[in-house]
């Protein structure tokens, strides 16, 4: 099962992410929080192409199989409440031991940072995704299925993606191929080796 966005917020709501006690609602998605050294900058909604690093082992969830360790995607994100958070101190820290943390926000390196504008939601620990125990479930707030195809690459997206996405304007063939996201769902139907 995968939810986006909204669809996120449904899983957290029903207990099915993270999962740990069936039932329980542990953890919560808030209103962004959008902050420069504790000084507020922007609140609510907020769009954006933002990137993500895989940050669990590729096998660790059913959405992920078709990444190498560590891929870094580029992905558009669009919403007023994506900011994982729990009142259980420390359940970030054991969720991302535990591989549950799937994606985490990073800058187009890799390199995770929860300060804004890396994460633009004020996420604990940089979360852009969380999957359950098993593995089979993922909430995550950015929008895979807007980045599935090239064409959906905007041709001003700086770095790689940007560059391959400009490379290929006027070759239909080209922007029809895979956008950064399409391993998402790709993934599913993906062997464990």
């Amino acid at each position: 099962m995968l939810g986006i966005c909204n669809g996120a917020q449904v899983l957290v709501e029903m207990g099915l992410v993270p999962g740990l006690t069936p039932g329980q609602i542990e953890v919560a998605l808030a209103p962004n929080h959008m902050a420069i050294d504790g000084r507020v900058v922007r609140r609510d909604y907020y769009s954006t192409w933002t990137h993500l690093r895989l940050a669990a082992a590729p096998e660790r969830c059913v959405w992920t199989r078709l990444f190498e360790p560590g891929a870094v995607i580029a992905l558009p994100l669009a919403h007023g409440e994506g900011r994982f958070v729990s009142s259980d101190e420390g359940l970030f820290e054991r969720l991302l031991a535990a591989g549950q943390i799937v994606w985490q926000y990073c800058d187009e390196s890799g390199q995770v940072d929860e300060r804004f504008p890396i994460t633009p939601t004020g996420a604990t620990l940089a979360t852009a995704g969380l999957c359950n125990v098993e593995g089979n479930v993922l909430a995550m707030m950015p929008h895979p299925e807007r980045a599935s195809w090239l064409r959906q690459v905007p041709q001003d997206l700086p770095g790689a993606i940007g560059a391959r996405r400009r490379a290929a304007q006027g070759d239909f063939a080209a922007l029809e191929g895979a956008g950064p996201a399409r391993g998402v769902f790709c993934s599913l139907g993906a062997e464990v080796q």
